[in-house]
C-alpha cells in the first residue's frame, strides 16, 4: 500500500476534509477528484505516484509531489501527525460505487 505520513487537504470548492494516507489514495486523489486546476506540479506528482507505486521511487517522494501539487491548485494542507481528522479517501464519495465530487 506503501502508507506514509497522513496528509490532510481540504477541499476549496466544498471545505471538506480528507486524510489520504498512502500512495495510492494520493493517485486516486490526482486522477478521480483532482478539480481542473492542474498545472505542472500535478503531472509531476501522478508520475511520483506511479513510480512509487511500481518501486521505482519511495512513498515520501510521492508525498512530496502531491504535497506540492496540492498546494500548487491552492488547496489548503496540512502535514499535522497525531490526531487524524476528516474523511478517508474510501469514506469519501457521496454515494457507494460512485465517486465523489471535485475537490
Amino acid at each position: 500500500m506503501l502508507s506514509f505520513t497522513h496528509v490532510t487537504i481540504k477541499s476549496p470548492r466544498t471545505g471538506r476534509v480528507i486524510v489520504v494516507r498512502n500512495v495510492r489514495d494520493a493517485l486516486s486523489m490526482l486522477t478521480q477528484y483532482w478539480s481542473r486546476r492542474r498545472g505542472e506540479k500535478h503531472g509531476i506528482a501522478c508520475e511520483a505516484c506511479r513510480r512509487a507505486l511500481d518501486e521505482k521511487s519511495s512513498a515520501e517522494d510521492a508525498r512530496a509531489a502531491f504535497l506540492a501539487a496540492a498546494r500548487e491548485a491552492g488547496i489548503d494542507v496540512s502535514e499535522r501527525t497525531g490526531s487524524q481528522l476528516g474523511t478517508t479517501l474510501a469514506a469519501s464519495t457521496d454515494q457507494p460505487g460512485k465517486p465523489a465530487n471535485t475537490i
